[in-house]
């Protein structure tokens, strides 16, 4: 691109001249009350010059914009932690751990959390399986899906595909759970510590 510009040929002389500050060269006649002859101002030249280039773009860096999840997603995922009944009873002697089978035990409250969760199952089925903060956080999310999505329909229940535990010590365990649920597959993850004889589940996260 190119842009018209004025560009007076003028010399420093013919600018003073003009202003009065130079004697004139030359006189036209011999009358020295005559003003002084001004000198013949050209008319301005017009040049073509090419324009400045143009700025380049700016390129937006930082990670790509992601589709947040649905509000389905947002709902059925779930993490509950409270581990205040075996904190409070840290200064008892707490003995032998319970009996019972911790990977059956695993199994089953990661299966019965999604089932509460989809409304299938009642949450008052996992009372005795979980502390209360993990039970009330269960409970409120089941509620709150049924009632922005409604009850779910009759489809294949909940099943456990694989149960991985990892033993902290005699009275703890962390638990790794697969649970194939109707289209999808959601991994539970748990934490089951012993409180005054009997495995509770002291930590739950659903994804």
């Amino acid at each position: 691109m190119t842009a018209l510009v004025l560009e007076p040929e003028t010399t420093a002389e013919e600018l003073f001249a003009r202003a009065g500050l130079l004697a004139p060269t030359s006189c036209s006649t011999t009358d020295t009350d005559a003003p002084p002859a001004r000198a013949a101002v050209p008319a301005p030249r017009v040049r073509m010059v090419p324009l400045p280039p143009a700025a380049a773009g700016l390129v937006a860096g930082g990670p790509a914009h992601t589709v947040p999840p649905s509000l389905g997603r947002r709902l059925s995922i779930l993490r509950a932690t409270d581990r205040s009944p075996v904190l409070d009873a840290a200064d008892e002697d707490r003995g032998t751990s319970p009996r019972g089978d911790v990977v059956a035990l695993a199994g089953l409250i990661a299966q019965a959390t999604v089932e509460v969760l989809g409304g299938r199952r009642s949450p008052g089925q996992l009372a005795r399986w979980v502390t209360p903060g993990v039970y009330e956080s269960v409970h409120q999310r089941a509620a709150l899906t049924v009632r922005v999505l409604g009850p779910r329909g009759a489809t294949r229940p909940p099943a456990v595909r694989r149960v991985r535990v990892c033993t902290i010590d005699a009275h703890a365990h962390e638990a790794s759970v697969v649970v194939e649920d109707g289209t999808q597959v959601r991994a539970v993850a748990l934490r089951i510590e012993s409180h005054r004889g009997a495995w509770r589940a002291t930590a739950v996260e659903v994804g």
